[in-house]
């Protein structure tokens, strides 16, 4: 229960400084709207300082990274520096409101169309609200889970705990995935540091509550508040979202990421700041550091905001001084957006130069010189990644269908019919002058996801699927509005309603079947729960025997099996795939003794592989080179020996 418990603190206090760095950045673009001004003013500006205050924590870690500098102090530090900024932030605020008397104020919704039937009803404007407080309860019971999901085996988890057990970013020429844009596995790194592993899924809980409220906030002043909670509780019903959100997954972040870059955008639109530009833009680097796949999105709103500058430097005056002073107006937005996403990102740019060879590994591999068994590595990445060439609309057609039916058949019906609304959506809200610029957006981001998103996984995509629950909400206030008898109308919603209900239900029950078996989350509270279910996976066996028989200065070779069923429970220095690295150097034609020197010129003392192997030539290597000092469940830990001349 005491280490629960201190997950649960210290993901608070990485959320007070995540906060306190985005008031500070906030403030350092121009955007010093304090409470009661502004349009979205109080909630909205504390989601948006949050946001941008984790992208600042993962530049920060990432940083400390390239400096070698990921210890305990230097985490700390960076976490009491956010937290003592938005302190001070807060104090400076409070004492502003006493003086001047300003209170917080409400936001009015902007409801398009106007309300009218049940919308009116205190019962029908947050019926939703009451079906968000058992998700609520729910996610959170799931987030106290250990995690065990493949990736975050194979490296959500496993690379900041490898970084910060070497202290920094190191070469690894043996993982391709270590070398991704690794923003949120960053966030994960203080936790990391200090033993608390779990704050990093209790994290993701929080964030996925701050896309609730987005979606609320933003759907509320679209549509009212009816459509807003509709919106939230679509998002939070999902199985896509019941399912990956208690895990060290990075779409949760990256869904955040995207909502906010578009409420960003929306509000530079409306307000005419350059500043929001610049949010959106750092917003956007943190949702392609996200997942590199995120930079479509990225793409879609550089390419919107671009499309406005163009619309804007077609409306100003004929004038010499006018046209001067519109093409500056209408082009700092774009500018400011890009550089600031550049600048945001840059640590991920040198993190691969520096390791790979290639600053945008793995895309352009072939005009840099990038390390051969990573280069190796990227044929199975273009395959799994690849962008699917044009072919056509009929081709266009079956992936979005494809798609659509690989949603339902998990049941995000939710996210489906969302998706059937958009261009409708589009086409309703192109009269609407002041919405035609964040309908484009959603538009933009469906075609990319009906051209892309049918041939991958759902939850690579989940980032547009919570934006696209916002158009939910959209749906729902218009049946709401609809001129349709009262007992007509109230069935449509009620229909929905258990429909989304119905996937919330198929959502968690698959969760809870998880991937080893039916579970209680609250039985983990307790420390002797959490032990019992963490030596029932099989993951643990290799681990166990690793933390118990390797010395301090140790560091162990991961052979076999699968590196995602390995290294996450890890509390030693480890090599990553040491299987492919082998194979490489047998590939190479390297000699027993060359890859024993190898090996331990990388200081190598452990190699864990398979105990009953079907020969080969790493049986034999470690036959030669290597004492088994311990086994569990056949897996076996070999010490190598001390100099050649000691081979059998």
């Amino acid at each position: 229960m005491v280490y629960v418990l201190l997950g649960i603190l210290f993901s608070v206090v990485q959320i007070a400084a995540a906060w306190g760095y985005g008031r500070f950045i906030l403030r350092l673009v121009g955007l010093r709207d304090g409470p009661g001004r502004g349009s979205d003013s109080g909630c909205g500006d504390a989601v948006f300082a949050f946001g941008i205050g984790l992208v600042a924590i993962g530049f920060l870690v990432a940083v400390a990274g390239l400096a070698h500098l990921l210890l305990k102090m230097v985490l700390g530090t960076i976490l009491a520096a956010g937290c003592v900024l938005g302190g001070v932030d807060l104090a400076r605020r409070t004492v502003r409101t006493t003086e001047t008397g300003e209170g917080v104020s409400p936001d009015a919704p902007e409801p398009a169309g106007g309300e009218s039937g049940p919308t009116r009803s205190v019962l029908w404007r947050f019926a939703p609200l009451l079906g968000l407080a058992p998700l609520v309860v729910a996610l959170f019971f799931e987030s106290l889970v250990p995690d065990y999901s493949g990736d975050g085996y194979l490296y959500h988890l496993s690379a900041p705990l490898y970084y910060v057990s070497e202290g920094g970013f190191v070469r690894q020429d043996w993982a391709v995935y270590y070398h991704y844009p690794l923003l949120v596995e960053m966030l994960y790194a203080p936790g990391l540091a200090f033993g608390l592993e779990q704050a990093a899924i209790l994290l993701n809980f929080w964030i996925a509550l701050a896309c609730a409220a987005v979606l609320y906030r933003l759907g509320a002043r679209l549509f009212g508040p009816f459509g807003g909670w509709t919106a939230a509780f679509v998002y939070l019903s999902a199985p896509a979202i019941v399912y990956w959100t208690p895990t060290s997954q990075p779409e949760t972040a990256g869904t955040l990421f995207l909502l906010l870059s578009v409420w960003a955008l929306r509000r530079w639109r409306s307000e005419r700041r350059v500043g929001w530009a610049v949010v959106a833009g750092i917003l956007s680097a943190g949702m392609t550091g996200s997942k590199l796949l995120y930079a479509l999105f990225a793409a879609a709103l550089l390419f919107a905001i671009v499309g406005a500058a163009f619309w804007d430097c077609g409306r100003v005056g004929t004038s010499v001084p006018s046209k001067v002073r519109g093409m500056k107006t209408a082009w700092g937005a774009p500018l400011g957006f890009a550089v600031f996403l550049g600048l945001a990102y840059s640590p991920w740019l040198v993190k691969n130069a520096l390791f790979t060879g290639d600053p945008f590994f793995p895309v352009a591999v072939d005009l840099f010189p990038t390390f051969a068994p990573l280069r190796a590595g990227v044929g199975f990445l273009y395959e799994l990644h690849g962008f699917p060439a044009w072919e056509g609309a009929a081709e266009w057609g079956r992936r979005a269908i494809h798609g659509a039916t690989q949603l339902m058949g998990e049941g995000n019906t939710g996210f489906v019919l969302a998706m059937a609304w958009v261009p409708v959506a589009f086409v309703l809200a192109w009269g609407v002058r002041r919405e035609r610029f964040l309908w484009s957006i959603l538009l933009g981001v469906w075609l990319v996801v009906a051209h892309y998103g049918g041939i991958l996984q759902v939850r690579w995509f989940l980032p547009a699927y919570g934006l696209f629950a916002l158009v939910a909400g959209d749906a729902a206030a218009r049946i709401a509005r609809a001129r349709l008898r009262p007992y007509l109308r109230r069935g449509v919603l009620g229909f929905l309603a258990l429909l989304l209900v119905l996937n919330w239900i198929q959502g968690y029950r698959d969760r809870m079947g998880g991937l080893v078996g039916f579970h209680r989350p609250w039985t983990t509270l307790t420390r002797l729960g959490r032990e019992d279910f963490i030596s029932g996976l099989p993951s643990y066996a290799p681990a166990h025997l690793v933390n118990r028989l390797v010395p301090a200065d140790g560091r162990v070779l991961v052979a076999q099996p699968s590196p995602w069923h390995q290294v996450r429970w890890y509390r030693r220095r480890f090599v990553q795939n040491g299987q492919d690295w082998f194979a490489w150097m047998v590939r190479e034609k390297m000699r027993d003794e060359e890859i024993a020197a190898q090996l331990r010129a990388e200081g190598i003392t452990h190699v864990v592989a398979l105990r009953f192997r079907d020969g080969g030539r790493l049986a034999g290597f470690l036959d030669r080179y290597a004492s088994c000092v311990g086994e569990a469940r056949g897996y076996g830990l070999f010490e190598l020996r001390r100099g050649a001349g000691e081979s059998r």
